[in-house]
């Protein structure tokens, strides 16, 4: 596919500039101003450039992007999983973007993204914002002669049809990938630089993307050389080119905010904040009545205990009122700490004694004493006295 393209514009530009009256003529009638459109097949437009992607990138879709700033405005509030296969191409011979665009641009390249401006001028902001500067060096009169260098690829000459201006780096950051050479020495005119997680690569020869330069030799070559460092599956190209990009777009405002840049609605907004402050410092305040304290539950069982113990004690029937005293106590210890008073073994005694925390030995003999207590024939008063203490203390 990318042989037709050539053979179709090599035709088209020998035609155009081949020999004879005819050929004169059709010079006439070629566009060679420098408008750099994306489809445009004459001397300066970017068609083979934007074809020749396809090749570049076999999985990719490119797209004219009319208004590519809202797109990355708009994938920097988005994940990043698509856009990190995406590539973002802007062509333009003088290149001013607004303060918006220049922080959406870094931060769409610092989440990931990957941008490659091709731009013989730019503004102060962009170059503050990117650590460059582009720097001129005015052609003589007559040369036409442009020669690009790419590492071990060589020189490549580009011819021109009038005197242009040569613009190159003269300050950068990142990796310096591509060179045009100067009236003294080479000046760096191709960089590339990683941008947090994106990659960013500035040209400052947007001609390198001509018809009229890639349809030369094999400067074709060059150009493939710059794209190389863009990854291979790419899945979506954007493309935006034109002569001169004067930015246009500013980052959406919330309706709140639109609002608010007027003064009379920016004071009613500080008066309904401050009644608002007001309002939460003295009707914050609880107004419902004090919740009355409410006492804990008695243990009414260890009362009617006692006073049957009472009843009992003054009726001098100590062996009954022992009796009472002890089925009492296990109901007790059965509704309270769900303990089995079935058997009163050493079983019962560890449950007890885990239970109330205490002393292994002494709840044994405790509850063997309740043992002997319920077999008892009889019991003096002493007796009772001593098993209310002991029954008080293991509750």
């Amino acid at each position: 596919m990318r042989n037709i393209v050539y053979i179709i514009i090599a035709s088209i530009m020998l035609f155009s500039c081949g020999g004879g009256k005819d050929s004169k003529e059709s010079v006439k009638k070629h566009d060679w101003r420098y408008d750099l459109r994306k489809n445009s097949t004459e001397p300066f437009g970017c068609f083979l450039a934007s074809s020749s992607l396809e090749d570049l990138f076999p999985n990719a879709k490119v797209e004219m992007a009319t208004k590519l700033f809202a797109e990355l405005d708009k994938a920097n509030g988005k994940s990043f999983f698509q856009e990190q296969n995406f590539l973002n191409i802007i062509v333009a011979n003088d290149f001013y973007p607004t303060a918006d665009e220049v922080d959406v641009l870094t931060e769409y390249i610092e989440h990931g993204g990957h941008v490659f401006l091709a731009a013989g001028s730019t503004n102060p902001r962009f170059d503050s914002a990117f650590g460059t500067h582009i720097a001129v060096q005015d052609l003589e009169v007559g040369d036409s002669n442009l020669v690009f260098h790419w590492g071990e690829d060589g020189d490549r000459e580009y011819s021109m049809k009038f005197p242009l201006v040569i613009t190159y780096l003269d300050s950068s950051r990142g990796d310096v990938l591509g060179e045009q050479k100067l009236k003294e020495g080479y000046g760096a005119i191709v960089t590339k630089e990683q941008i947090g997680k994106g990659t960013f690569m500035l040209c400052t020869a947007p001609e390198i993307l001509s018809n009229y330069f890639l349809i030369k030799d094999s400067n074709i070559n060059y150009y493939e050389n710059i794209f190389s460092h863009f990854k291979y599956y790419t899945s979506k190209i954007r493309w935006q080119s034109q002569k001169t990009y004067n930015g246009n777009y500013q980052k959406p405002e919330s309706n709140l905010w639109s609002l608010l840049k007027h003064k009379e609605y920016l004071a009613a907004f500080l008066v309904l904040l401050a009644l608002l402050l007001l309002y939460l410092l003295f009707e914050s305040k609880r107004r419902q009545r004090a919740v009355p304290v409410i006492a804990p539950v008695k243990n009414d069982s260890l009362e009617f205990t006692e006073t049957v113990g009472r009843l009992y004690y003054h009726e001098r029937d100590h062996q009954n009122l022992a009796e009472k005293m002890v089925r009492y106590y296990l109901e007790y210890i059965r509704t309270k700490y769900n303990i089995s008073t079935q058997q009163l073994d050493a079983t019962f005694a560890q449950k007890i004694s885990r239970r109330l925390a205490k002393d292994l030995q002494e709840t044994e003999a405790f509850v063997s004493y309740i043992s002997k207590i319920k077999q008892a024939s009889s019991l003096a008063e002493s007796d009772i006295k001593f098993l209310y203490n002991q029954l008080k203390k293991y509750t």
